[in-house]
């Protein structure tokens, strides 16, 4: 049922040319039928599957010589053998804005309602005192006036990069008042376009730069062109001109020798994951109960009494958030109950993925004996691919996926990053890819 749901979101995504090459961001013409698709970048010449194309994780690659050509980043030499990048402030607000005057909106007309009702000797209805209103709104308050200066940030703020002298430099400009931090550069360990949070369900990207004594993090409001350009050419700068190497993971392109034979453990959920679903599930029932038995739509207002209109609002919200309560708890324990189920139904049992010279093979073993086989011509092996999934307390999870001719077989779908791309480092060395 879920794989349906997902191949016409797909179809839809499609449809709308939502589709984006993860490693370069090329857009796909492309009308793939099944999420499993495999779909080739006409750019790049990347190999992925549909999923991973409308998962919109890849971010554009860039040259250190090739600026965009409508930037307004402005580089120079310091005259000490280092380079300045000044980056300008965007002049826009962005979404912080529309997002923290429609929360500021909604928290004022609530709380003034409210303060309304106090002042004019009305009663607000349940046993809180009314005291405790005040730090509860104050929350909200503090939500929408951190989301208003994040859009000042956005709009005003001007950048300074500077790697010269041993250093990497950030300076930020706002309004006058401006801060600096350094690394040194022998300390920078990666420079590269890092999630900063998300919009509408797609990640949102920024520069950073990060060594053994911090991180420099810039960028987000740049056009994916000046992205992917600022971290080539800063990674030029601080590690020296990048060797040019023959694309990898093609099919048909210079393939390692690899292991004649292999066989290799895929990583299962680990031993939390049972417990971490039966939480869920039981939270889930917990707050779906609690949400159905203790609270209640009570009765609607009446025209006759005063305060009617502040009375009807509060007693629709009411409605809504009981029945928002009821949806999201029955959805998460249903979630967590079908999780247990199918993790304790693979207890004891185990993955391997094995190769010989002619065939790669994804075998599920129990008590040694095979429980299911699913075989692929070795020739046919282009890639294995890791992608963002998800997040775990702010941890990246990741799915893995092999491609196999045109199609892309899911290996893991919530493997722990960084567990991830070293499992995919060892199949690829296997597979001499």
């Amino acid at each position: 049922m879920f794989k349906k749901v997902g191949d016409r979101l797909l179809m839809a995504a499609a449809a709308m040319g939502g589709l984006s090459c993860p490693d370069c961001g090329e857009k796909s013409q492309a009308r793939p039928k099944s999420s499993s698709d495999v779909l080739t970048c006409a750019s790049c010449g990347a190999r992925a599957s549909a999923e991973e194309w409308m998962s919109r994780e890849g971010r554009a690659a860039g040259r250190a010589d090739a600026p965009p050509s409508n930037t307004k980043i402005r580089k120079e030499g310091d005259g000490l053998g280092g380079v300045v990048w000044h980056i300008p402030a965007t002049g826009k607000f962005g979404f912080f804005l529309f997002f923290a005057t429609f929360w500021l909106g909604i928290t004022l007309i609530v709380s003034g309602g409210l303060l309304f009702t106090v002042l004019g000797g009305g009663k607000v209805e349940g046993d809180m005192p009314v005291w405790v209103m005040i730090p509860f709104f104050g929350i909200f308050y503090a939500v929408g006036f951190g989301m208003l200066y994040v859009a000042i940030r956005q709009k005003y703020m001007r950048h300074r990069l500077t790697v010269s002298g041993g250093a990497v430099t950030l300076r930020k400009d706002l309004l006058g008042r401006t801060s600096e931090k350094s690394l040194t550069s022998g300390t920078v360990k990666t420079v590269a376009q890092k999630e900063f949070y998300q919009q509408n369900y797609t990640p949102v990207y920024g520069i950073e730069i990060k060594g053994e004594g911090g991180k420099l993090r810039f960028g987000s409001a740049l056009t994916s062109e000046e992205k992917a350009w600022l971290v080539a050419d800063i990674h030029e700068a601080v590690f020296g001109p990048k060797q040019a190497t023959a694309p990898a993971f093609h099919e048909g392109g210079a393939r390692g020798e690899g292991k004649g034979v292999f066989s290799i453990l895929i990583p299962g959920p680990g031993k939390g994951a049972v417990f971490g679903s039966s939480i869920a599930a039981v939270t889930g029932l917990a707050f779906l109960i609690g949400g159905t038995f203790l609270m209640d739509f009570g009765p609607m207002p009446d025209r006759s009494e005063g305060g009617y209109v502040f009375a009807l609002v509060f007693a629709l919200f009411d409605s809504f958030f009981l029945v928002m309560w009821s949806l999201i708890s029955g959805a998460v324990a249903l979630g967590g109950l079908a999780a247990t189920f199918l993790l304790l139904r693979s207890r004891g049992s185990e993955r391997r993925i094995e190769g010989n010279a002619s065939q790669v093979s994804i075998r599920t073993y129990r008590r040694g004996l095979v429980l299911k086989d699913v075989s692929y011509a070795r020739n046919t092996i282009a890639a294995v691919r890791s992608s963002v999934s998800g997040r775990s307390n702010g941890t990246p999870m990741k799915r893995v996926e092999l491609i196999a001719g045109d199609k892309a077989v899911k290996l893991a779908s919530w493997m722990d990053g960084e567990k991830a791309d070293e499992w995919v480092a060892e199949l690829r060395a296997a597979l001499g890819l």
